[in-house]
Formats: C-alpha cells, structure tokens, sequence
C-alpha cells in the first residue's frame, strides 16, 4: 500500500510538473500577443487620441486578447482532463483568477518599488513570479478544481 501511496504521489508531482511547463510556455506565448495588441491598438490611437486614453484602451485590449488566447490554449493543453464545470464557467473563472492576477502583479510591483525600495525591473520581474505562481495555483484549484460532490446521505445527518 505504501509503494502505491509513493507510485501516486509521484505520479501527481510529474503531472503538475508538465502542467506547470506546459501553463509558463502559453504565458510567454500570451505575453508576445498582449504585447502585439498593444502596440497594434496604441501608436494608431496615439495619432488622434492622448497618451493617456490611448494607453488605456490599448491596456485594455493586449490585455483582453492575451487573457482569451491564453485561456482557450490552457483549457486544451494544460488543463484538458480536468474540466469539471462548463465552458462558460470556466472562462469566466479564468477570467477573474487572471485579473486578479494582474492586480497582484501591479500590486507588488508597486509596494517592492515604492514601500521597499527595490529597483524597478526587479520589482516588476518579482511581481511577475509572485503572480505567476498564484495563478498556476488558482487556475489549478478555482478555474479547473474538481467540484465537491455531496450525497444525499450528508444532508440527512
């Protein structure tokens, strides 16, 4: 029993570990299509708006498609087996874990660069670990976590 106990865990560490790859291969991918929208949307609307609004529709926009694409590629390839709720559901999950995500990244950024000190790149670059991890994590447990199942018998207690 033990030897099957250490076969499965083994086998989980190997599986999170390929997920892991496979969900920092489609980040770096959606990174190069959030940056390709952006200046896409931005330098055009630079001509006829101001820095500021063109900065934040073309934010709004590299970030929105990256979101999507990295999403449909991470539904397929990373997270494939695990879909325990609808389409629907789950985008809307990835949606909220990855927005939080973005926070979290201006977040830290912020505070390391102007609570602690620390140098700008380094700030953003540990920001972007920081929030990385988180949602690896969050998209493992929140977009595509199993459901709980409850059986009738637990409401009879």
């Amino acid at each position: 029993m033990i030897r099957q106990i250490q076969h499965t865990h083994r086998t989980e560490n190997y599986e999170t570990i390929i997920r892991l790859f496979s969900f920092l291969c489609i980040g770096g991918f959606g990174a190069i299509v959030d940056l390709l929208c952006f200046s896409g949307v931005y330098y055009p609307l630079l001509e006829i708006a101001n820095s500021f609004v063109a900065y934040g529709m073309a934010f709004v926009v590299g970030t929105e498609v990256s979101i999507v694409s990295n999403f449909i590629l991470n539904d397929r390839l990373t997270f494939g087996d695990l879909h325990a709720h609808s389409w629907q559901a789950r985008c809307l999950r990835y949606h909220v874990t990855s927005i939080g995500g973005v926070l979290l990244t201006l977040g830290s950024s912020f505070a390391l660069l102007h609570l602690l000190h620390v140098p700008a790149l380094l700030a953003q670059a540990t920001a972007l670990i920081i929030a990385t991890a988180c949602n690896f994590v969050f998209h493992r447990v929140f977009t595509y976590g199993r459901m709980a199942q409850t059986s009738p018998e637990y409401f009879e207690r």
